[in-house]
């Protein structure tokens, strides 16, 4: 039985891994790995395949269906607190709440997921996880923890042989770079991915194609994304991404209204349209009337220009009615009603998470602190805490740039993460403070620690963030005393003073009761 088990572990693991434009195959396969895990009376393993199946009928359109089933295995995996579960239903749900608009959303479930992601999982389904976010991360503005969360992503994978995974990060980066307004940067990284692919022998997805393609026409370099898509279009396998290779079309058309070749773009349209109609892309068809109007604009035949921009707002108007429609059940399906969106968990879960690292907040602090105290008065057990703020942090906003500075403080993020005793947590209590919470450790204790810290400050490589910076921090620890009752302001209130102390002593030092550094 162990062996049967374990075969179809490994094999939900590779349905797990596919590249993105092969999971919407991966639904029979899902259905049939359920079976095998129900005879085997494996709720893990049911539970993994129907993420799987749901996945996949999703990207085939199903979306509500899809969103039904990530609900409940989200549910189930809350309930028993399984990690793994845990971290792909928030993946998935990630995924969800982006296709409806609710970044903000979309985003906390992300930063669910890599929370309960285990360190050790393969490295696909680990770097899937952080895309995920980086991308989310993207798409709410925060486009300095995106870069850190991709260039962390690149490293991971460099050498790895998962070249899909590192071709979907890159033109992730670009994308995000386009769309928000950084055209030079969204070139340089589709030009080093369009690289990345020739040297490793990769065709590039359509989707990745069209992003080189726009990144180009934004540059002014019509020809030359006339050229690309042209020449890497129209093969039997880019069929797997119909979406990707309808945006093409579009943006093959573009290109050529640019260069003047009307004849050619109007070609493409019909490309493009006769692939809408086999494949039923709305989104697409609508933004193919907008370009054919503009085609007959410069072209001067101004009445079918007005005629076309009528169908565009007619299909526009229609295709908003269903994607709002849509919407509302994928909504539905997650959150079931507005009453129960309110009160979930996944709310909570945002107002206690800082949006830039990812760290608990202030507010964490607020209602957890004066708990983890008394608990660790009932156990008799130690408790300290550790103050730490960044030295002469706004020279990096000012010598660098704001994108810089947070950068600096997302990396500072990962290594406390990267540090943390178990059952440790890092908060992000605003600007460049943070606060370490040291369950099962005494003030010596925790003063070695936030030593171990400092020296990784010392040695991190900042040159690859910001040239020739150096960061430094200055830390205030106390340990509770709940004997003499030791109170989350009062222990709060202490460390305060002790980093006061570090810093007017010469700052980049450790400060405690009994021991400094």
């Amino acid at each position: 039985m162990s062996s049967e088990r374990d075969a179809l572990a490994a094999w939900l693991t590779e349905l797990e891994s596919l590249p993105y434009e092969e999971r919407p195959d991966a639904a029979a396969p899902a259905l049939t790995a359920e079976q095998q895990a129900t005879a085997l009376d494996d709720i893990e393993l049911q539970l993994r395949a129907r993420l799987v199946h749901a996945d996949a009928i999703g990207r085939q359109g199903r979306t509500a269906a899809s969103a039904r089933i990530i609900r409940d295995v989200n549910r189930w995996a809350e309930e028993h607190q399984h990690a793994y579960l845990l971290a792909r239903s928030h993946r998935h749900l990630a995924v969800l709440l982006r296709t409806i608009g609710d970044y903000a959303v979309s985003l906390q479930h992300a930063l669910r997921s890599v929370e309960h992601t285990d360190p050790n999982l393969p490295i696909p389904i680990r770097c899937d996880h952080e895309l995920v976010l980086a991308t989310a991360f993207g798409h709410t503005g925060e486009c300095a923890a995106a870069s850190a969360r991709f260039a962390a992503i690149e490293k991971e994978l460099a050498g790895t042989g998962w070249e899909w995974l590192h071709m979907a990060a890159l033109n992730n980066i670009a994308y995000m770079h386009h769309d928000n307004g950084n055209p030079e940067q969204a070139l340089i990284t589709a030009e080093r991915m369009v690289t990345e692919s020739h040297r490793r022998g990769i065709t590039l997805v359509p989707a990745s194609i069209d992003t080189y393609g726009r990144t180009l026409l934004s540059a002014g370099r019509a020809a030359e994304a006339e050229r690309v898509i042209a020449g890497m279009l129209l093969t039997d396998e880019h069929m797997v991404d119909p979406d990707g290779l309808g945006y093409c079309l579009l943006t093959l058309a573009a290109a050529r209204r640019e260069l003047g070749k009307l004849p050619e773009a109007h070609a493409a349209l019909d490309d493009c349209e006769r692939l809408c109609n086999s494949r039923d892309l709305g989104d697409v068809r609508v933004r193919a009337h907008q370009e054919r109007a503009e085609i007959y604009a410069a072209e001067g035949r101004f009445q079918q220009a007005y005629e076309e921009h009528k169908r565009y707002a007619a299909a526009a108007a229609a295709l908003t009615s269903s994607e709002q429609a849509g919407r509302a059940k994928i909504a539905q399906a997650v959150f079931e009603t507005a009453e129960a969106r309110k009160d979930s968990e996944r709310f909570r879960m945002l107002s206690l998470h800082d949006p830039l690292t990812g760290l608990f907040n202030r507010r964490y602090v607020d209602e957890q602190l004066g708990p983890l105290l008394m608990q660790a008065a009932r156990s008799g057990t130690p408790l300290s805490v550790a103050l730490v703020d960044l030295d002469h942090f706004k020279r990096i906003n000012d010598n660098y740039s704001h994108e810089t500075g947070d950068a600096v403080l997302v990396a500072i993020a990962r290594i406390f993460e990267g540090h943390l005793p178990e059952r440790g947590v890092a908060v992000r209590m605003g600007g460049e403070e943070f606060l370490l919470i040291l369950p099962d450790m005494d003030e010596s204790a925790a003063v070695r620690w936030c030593s171990g810290i400092r020296n990784t400050l010392h040695s991190h490589p900042w040159g690859d963030v910001a040239p020739g910076a150096v960061v430094t921090a200055s830390f205030g620890v106390a340990a509770a005393a709940p004997a003499d009752g030791d109170g989350a302001v009062s222990l709060l209130r202490r460390t305060d003073a002790n980093l006061y102390q570090a810093k007017q002593t010469g700052r980049d030092r450790i400060v405690a009761a009994k021991t400094n550094l």
